[in-house]
């Protein structure tokens, strides 16, 4: 397979649909500090960092299918964390998801929760939703980790949520 682009990656071999080994990745990201906009959009806005960030673009083609226009905002870093590219995005499309791999207490996805409720909550038309691993131990089953892992459906539904469209 030809090497494809996403957002600020390059996936060495493998194709979109697949689930990426993070080794795969070669980082051509930008300037330390600031994030990146993958993917233009005005209906709601991914955040993701990593291989969210893919899972972000995933489910951001399904959504433009359905006519759903969504920002994704590669993060890039997180200490330091770029706070005014992800506000500037979020009172574009007055709706967030984040997406994380880590389980959602003490998160970063929640922490971007909280920092956008807190500096923007009143450009906000829905609450703020956080895809993270489920609040368990990772399991050591390959079959059962796979349904551990936030997934671009996961992501989907929420945007449908924010939208009420259920």
């Amino acid at each position: 397979m030809a090497d494809q682009k996403i957002g600020a990656y390059i996936c060495k071999g493998c194709g979109i649909g697949e689930r990426l080994n993070t080794t795969q990745l070669v980082n051509i990201a930008n300037k330390e500090g600031k994030a990146a906009i993958a993917r233009e959009g005005k209906d709601v806005t991914l955040a993701g960092f990593s291989y969210t960030t893919i899972l972000c673009l995933q489910a951001a083609e399904v959504l433009a299918q359905e006519g759903i226009e969504a920002e994704v905002v590669d993060l890039l870093s997180l200490s330091p964390l770029d706070e005014d590219a992800i506000l500037t995005s979020v009172r574009k499309t007055m709706r967030l998801v984040v997406v994380e791999e880590s389980p959602p207490r003490c998160s970063v996805a929640r922490d971007i929760a909280a920092m956008v409720a807190d500096q923007a909550f009143d450009d906000l038309d829905a609450p703020v939703k956080t895809i993270t691993a489920p609040h368990a131990n990772i399991p050591y089953s390959s079959a059962l980790e796979h349904l551990y892992m936030p997934t671009p459906q996961q992501i989907v539904g929420a945007v449908h949520e924010q939208l009420g469209r259920r």
